[in-house]
């Protein structure tokens, strides 16, 4: 009896002796586990069931009775220390007075998207590397010269969530509108606050087709993309480059049930003359605009809601 309680303990603690070292390197490793194992799969963003009961949710419009007309490009960058579409250039913009940002989104090569406004990320990162050509992992664990990490878009609505409103700018034209839509699908508490644009008709167009009250802007920087354009339904608004704001223009487009807007400004009399060709508002570098933006806001409501009455 004695041996066989003796053979039982050393079997136990044989079995112990294994098990210590498994359960001290599993837990050193979740210590130690990149930043970018910590993250959301890459497949979560593109896999994503919409159930009847969440697009019902999506099916929103814009919140325009809360919404300024400004928004900050890119963020606020006062300085090179701030790289642009970072958080620290969105909670600038805040600091500022700014709670609207303009961000810049392009895909990984497994399909997730990521805040960057350049091809490469060199000029955020120092590494001449292409965004589409990096995996969801790599990007994950680079950072970028003021020490944030690349962002996901869905970090972007994980640290502000409906505290700011977002202006994104699909930059690649075969961008997946499925896949905004199935990311959106996660964060429908933002969706008031979430207008989007692109040089690219396509991408607005499909996602027209799954989102249609998704607020559309059209990126336009020639008079024929204007023309060709105008007529198109499903954009509700038009961003036009500042050597084209003029109160021809501007009441152009008005006509056709569309807001206006204009980029990229920062001198003080630009905007100010902008406002007063009647645009609905601006994107702009400069914080100058917040006081502005201010003054002319209750003028462009009105306008807005004018606009409104005659087009029904």
């Amino acid at each position: 009896m004695l041996r066989r309680w003796w053979a039982s303990l050393i079997a136990i603690l044989c079995v112990i002796g294994l098990a210590i070292p498994v359960l001290i390197h599993a837990s050193h490793r979740m210590k130690t586990t990149p930043i970018a194992e910590a993250r959301t799969s890459a497949s979560a963003q593109g896999m994503t069931h919409v159930t009847d009961a969440v697009s019902k949710k999506l099916d929103v419009p814009l919140d325009k009775n809360h919404r300024e007309p400004m928004f900050a490009h890119r963020g606020f960058v006062e300085n090179y220390s701030v790289v642009p579409n970072s958080f620290e250039a969105f909670e600038a913009a805040k600091e500022k007075g700014c709670p609207q940002v303009e961000l810049d989104i392009r895909t990984s090569k497994d399909g997730v998207y990521y805040i960057s406004h350049d091809a490469t990320i060199k000029a955020d990162t120092g590494l001449d590397r292409r965004v589409d050509e990096l995996t969801s992992t790599e990007l994950d664990g680079i950072r970028m010269r003021n020490g944030e990490y690349m962002h996901r878009l869905s970090e972007l609505f994980d640290e502000f969530g409906n505290s700011l409103y977002y202006l994104i700018e699909f930059k690649e034209p075969d961008a997946s509108a499925l896949s905004f839509r199935n990311l959106l699908a996660q964060y429908p508490q933002v969706v008031s606050h979430v207008e989007v644009q692109s040089f690219y008709p396509g991408i607005l167009s499909r996602l027209d087709g799954l989102m249609p009250r998704m607020y559309k802007q059209l990126l336009v920087g020639r008079h024929s993309v204007l023309v060709a354009n105008l007529k198109d339904d499903y954009l509700d608004s038009m961003a036009i480059a500042k050597h084209m704001a003029t109160p021809a223009n501007v009441e152009k487009i008005h006509e056709h049930n569309k807001e206006v807007w204009t980029w990229t400004l920062k001198k003080k009399i630009n905007i100010e003359r902008d406002y007063m060709a009647g645009v609905d508002g601006v994107i702009t570098d400069s914080p100058l605009v917040v006081p502005l933006a201010h003054h002319y806001a209750d003028q462009i409501r009105t306008h807005r809601l004018q606009r409104a009455q005659q087009a029904k």
